[in-house]
């Protein structure tokens, strides 16, 4: 009986210690799925030269639209953005401005569905950009796309202000 008693227990110990091994490899792995998620979040980050500027004529027609110069003040607070949660919170803000921005009176030169349309795909890049942060998905696809869409808005714009100061100088 004792030489039995003996054996179960010793059974019982490896038996056990086996099964910790095998549990304990699995929580390592998910640990590292997890970490791999994380580092996919961080692989965007949005620099501010990758942004397209307003030229000169253009900053003039719109430095008094109080709405988009709080539109490009919530972009600095994306840009300056160091985590996820600080990303979140910018993107949100940025969603609130652009709404002000959308309701907002337009400069006659920008008054223009071809603008709006631009700020409207803006937006729906904005808010892809939300969701993805939200799910904790990677961000690369919508954060390029809203980066685009950003810069296309400026360049068009630009493009505008340009075609006005040439139609003012035909005229004078």
């Amino acid at each position: 009986m004792r030489n039995f008693l003996i054996f179960s227990t010793a059974f019982l110990v490896l038996g056990c210690t086996a099964k910790n091994n095998s549990t304990e490899a699995k929580p390592e792995g998910a640990g590292q799925e997890v970490k791999a998620t994380e580092n996919q979040l961080a692989t965007w980050e949005l620099d501010r030269n990758d942004l397209s500027l307003l030229d000169e004529q253009t900053f003039s027609l719109v430095e008094n639209w109080g709405a988009f110069m709080k539109f490009q003040l919530g972009l600095e607070n994306l840009v300056r953005a160091t985590n996820e949660s600080e990303m979140l919170l910018a993107v949100e803000d940025l969603i609130v401005q652009e709404t002000e921005l959308a309701n907002s009176a337009y400069p006659e030169v920008f008054n223009h569905q071809m603008i709006k349309s631009r700020q409207k795909l803006l937006r729906t890049f904005l808010l892809q950009l939300k969701a993805d942060l939200l799910d904790k998905t990677p961000i690369n696809t919508s954060g390029t796309n809203f980066l685009n869409s950003y810069n296309q808005w400026i360049e068009f714009m630009n493009a505008l202000s340009t075609q006005l100061k040439y139609q003012l100088k035909d005229e004078n």
